[in-house]
């Protein structure tokens, strides 16, 4: 192309763009006229109710309007109109009073649809008709109409309006034209991008596989887990059946002993009362069929015992067999996930870095010649690019969280909260932020892990409360016998407690990126952290009035509780 032309064809663009904001402004303010039309025709409604209550109509409402205004009927017939009306069909109020509304449009029938719709709905907007005049020329409007009734709620009719849309009409055509203008320069350069969208989607498509791997690995852990309390539960019920035996066995013993003890006390008595020898012989009798009795029921009770012995030893081997089954499970599925991590690093961050390589390529060499539209278009693929790295590094970090190894030692809670809260005060000029910090004993945990996630917690509680003119963040702990729990408490943007349990979920946001800026994945990777330290966490939150969130550790046993 000359270079003569490409410069006539760069201010015919740029001269067109500018007459489309111009059009754009224009159409921004009829679209505005509208909204303002329809807080009337609202604040008109409410007046008219009152009036039709005193069975009046105050004429000023109506003829206040530029726009024809209809009151109609339940069944459509017009009831009253304003001088408006008059001047867009041609006719005196008077002729019009009484006559079906519909057969003054040009299409009576979607006019009575329309009709129809507010009798159904309470309301209709922007419902496009033309308005005839007797003179045979039509106005094209949009009919915008609602239902009024009476204090019982009993519908009176429809108060109905319609706006001239002729020079909005004007406006949209002459938008077209310019558009279809400029759609050839658009295209020709649209199709260069073609390219690194189909690159990009199919990029998206593999990292939707690798979620798709990854939730299935985490169904399995699931059922891992649920396989193992079943086990538990049954060994415990063959626990609590062996104690029962046992009792039984003891108790069997006891009337044992007892039914020697008697048999001595009889011989005793024989011996001492021979004249009761017959007496005491029977008695004796009667004692050893007893014993033998007792005997055959220890017996029995013995073989129970060994049985239930037997199964408890069969149940203990099969539990021990499907443990050993689920942990090689779980080792495989862990494998797989490492897998999976490799592939993200290494098979998702190369085409990521083609994609941002090329578009700051377009950007360097031919940002100029794309229009607005394009622009935005590429900026939207790099900020997406970068959104996508983001995700990924956040996923892999994610990961190696449960696979490194840790190094408990003897903690100072307080040293680590100042040292990460430090860059923030220095940070924050102005001082808008307030951190009240109490003191909160040493834990025995990993050191890099539970800097990650104090300073997770207390970067989103800055995040969080950057909206507030003076923000407050407060961070202590309280002890029991068993754990000590943490807290940090903000009055920032807060959250919906219905949704709480995807807090600390993977890719989980109850907050838009574009208010504030996130992966989802920090709160996940918290949890995870602390599941290994054999904590929980949890959370609480009002919608607007800030949230805490809370996290304990166990403590130590023993003598190695202190220092």
């Amino acid at each position: 192309m000359p270079e003569k032309n490409r410069i006539n064809l760069e201010q015919l663009i740029k001269q067109r763009t500018a007459e489309l904001k111009e059009l754009a402004l224009q159409l921004e303010g009829k679209e505005k006229m509208v909204n303002e039309l329809l807080i009337y025709q609202e604040k008109a409604e409410a007046k008219i109710a009152v009036i039709n209550k005193e069975s009046q109509y105050n004429r000023n409402l109506l003829e206040a309007s530029l726009d024809p205004l209809f009151a109609l009927g339940p069944d459509g017939i017009i009831t009253d109109v304003n001088a408006a009306v008059e001047i867009a069909t041609g006719l005196p109020g008077e002729t019009l009073i009484g006559t079906d509304y519909a057969e003054y449009f040009t299409e009576p029938e979607k006019a009575r649809a329309g009709y129809r719709k507010v009798i159904e709905d309470g309301k209709v907007l922007d419902y496009e008709l033309k308005l005839k005049h007797i003179s045979g020329y039509t106005t094209p409007v949009l009919f915008n109409a609602s239902l009024y009734k009476d204090d019982e709620g009993n519908t009176i009719g429809v108060f109905a309006a319609a706006r001239d849309i002729t020079a909005s009409r004007k406006f949209e055509d002459e938008l077209i034209y310019l558009k279809s203008n400029l759609e050839r320069l658009v295209k020709q350069r649209t199709v260069e991008l073609h390219s690194a969208n189909k690159e990009l989607a199919a990029q998206s498509e593999e990292k939707d596989k690798r979620a798709a791997e990854l939730l299935i690995a985490d169904d399995e852990l699931v059922f891992q887990k649920e396989e193992k309390e079943k086990r538990e539960a049954e060994l415990l019920i063959a626990n609590l059946e062996l104690a029962f035996q046992n009792e039984e066995k003891e108790k069997r013993a006891t009337e044992l002993i007892a039914a020697n003890k008697e048999l001595a006390y009889q011989n005793q008595e024989k011996e001492k009362r021979a004249d009761e020898l017959l007496t005491a012989n029977k008695e004796l009798a009667f004692q050893n069929e007893e014993k033998e009795k007792r005997a055959a029921e220890l017996y029995f009770a013995n073989q129970d015992l060994a049985i239930q012995k037997e199964k408890i030893v069969n149940l203990n081997s099969q539990l021990e067999n499907r443990v050993i089954e689920r942990t090689a499970q779980l080792e495989s599925a862990n494998k797989e996930l490492e897998a999976l991590s490799y592939s993200i690093s290494h098979d998702l961050k190369a085409p990521l870095r083609h994609i941002t390589g090329y578009v700051a390529l377009l950007v360097k060499k031919y940002r100029d010649l794309f229009p607005e539209e394009g622009r935005h278009y590429i900026d939207v693929i790099s900020l997406s690019a970068k959104e996508m790295g983001e995700l990924i590094e956040g996923l892999l970090q994610f990961s190696r969280t449960g696979n490194i190894e840790m190094h408990k030692t003897l903690l100072n809670t307080n040293k680590i909260v100042e040292d990460l809260i430090q860059p923030t005060r220095e940070q924050d000029t102005e001082h808008r932020i307030e951190f009240n910090i109490e003191p909160m004993p040493l834990i025995f945990a990993d050191l890099e892990m539970i800097k990650s996630v104090w300073n997770n917690f207390i970067e989103n509680a800055v995040k969080f409360t950057r909206k507030k003119d003076l923000a407050k963040i407060s961070i202590g702990a309280k002890e029991n016998e068993i754990e000590t729990v943490f807290y940090i408490k903000d009055n920032g943007a807060g959250f919906d407690m219905n949704y709480v349990s995807k807090l600390f979920a993977v890719f989980q946001r109850l907050h838009s990126r574009e208010e504030y800026e996130g992966t989802g994945i920090g709160l996940a990777t918290v949890k995870k952290i602390i599941d290994r330290h054999g904590g929980r966490t949890r959370a609480e939150g009002k919608l607007g009035e800030g949230a805490t969130f809370y996290f304990s550790l166990p403590k130590r046993k023993g003598s190695d509780q202190g220092i």
